[in-house]
């Protein structure tokens, strides 16, 4: 005879228990007969560090229990349980094996100059000096501005950034940036809308190349001529701003 969560053994000769206990991994342990009974459940329990077990829930009554899945920060068998999952990310076939629907989330971004990592399931994509981006759906357009330069007036010594152009109204020093971080291509241009001294100085380790001439390591170049102007292009293998256009007098050391 059977009841629901009730399994029925009947005994054979004398009517006695045919089943005298069970023993569980937890609980009331031995789990005895009561009235020839012993009621076994099923039951889904908060994640631990059992998959699943039995559990003597009374003198004669006994689940086995199955625990629910969570998050951990490494593989651990003893963590794993029953889970659902979100069906606009993942698929889940016939046999329980559960994939990333359509190419897959994407883990890092790559780009030429280090890699991003989600933070709070977002990556940020911000244009460098002379650029912006913007974005609409699931397009990111990136647009140029002023041909990748940005361009300011100075009237005290700065230190210059790549991919920008001074007019420098006043006498004063432009330091060229450390070679760290610095790519083939990297511009810089300098125009002179003064008639005192504008000095352009090497930073540490490098050489600026005017026509032919080329300075010493760390070297630098003068010019006190308005309307000079130097549009210098970095090397790294040898660590030289060269000279692509120029106007005026520069004096080289």
């Amino acid at each position: 005879m059977s009841q629901a969560g009730i399994i029925s053994v009947s005994g054979g000769g004398g009517g006695g228990s045919p089943i005298e206990d069970i023993i569980v991994q937890t609980g009331i342990s031995p789990v005895v007969p009561t009235a020839n009974a012993i009621t076994f459940n099923g039951s889904v329990v908060a994640a631990g560090t059992n998959p699943v077990r039995t559990d003597g829930t009374g003198v004669s009554t006994m689940a086995l229990e199955v625990q629910i899945s969570q998050a951990v920060a490494s593989t651990d068998a003893t963590k794993i349980g029953l889970s659902n999952f979100d069906s606009a990310d993942f698929t889940v076939d016939a046999n329980g094996f559960v994939a990333l629907s359509g190419a897959g989330a994407a883990q890092t971004f790559t780009t030429q100059s280090g890699v991003a990592t989600p933070s709070a399931n977002n990556i940020n994509i911000f244009g460098g000096t002379g650029a912006t981006t913007s974005a609409s759906g699931s397009t990111v357009t990136v647009t140029v501005v002023n041909d990748s330069f940005a361009w300011s007036e100075q009237n005290l010594s700065f230190a210059a950034a790549v991919q920008n152009g001074y007019y420098c109204n006043a006498g004063l020093t432009v330091t060229l940036p450390a070679t760290a971080g610095l790519t083939i291509g990297n511009t810089i241009i300098i125009y002179v809308d003064t008639s005192s001294t504008v000095t352009i100085q090497a930073n540490t380790g490098q050489m600026i190349q005017v026509g032919d001439i080329v300075s010493i390591s760390g070297g630098s170049t003068v010019c006190s001529t308005q309307g000079g102007l130097l549009e210098l292009n970095f090397k790294p293998s040898d660590t030289t701003w060269h000279t692509i256009a120029s106007m005026g007098s520069w004096a080289t050391t």
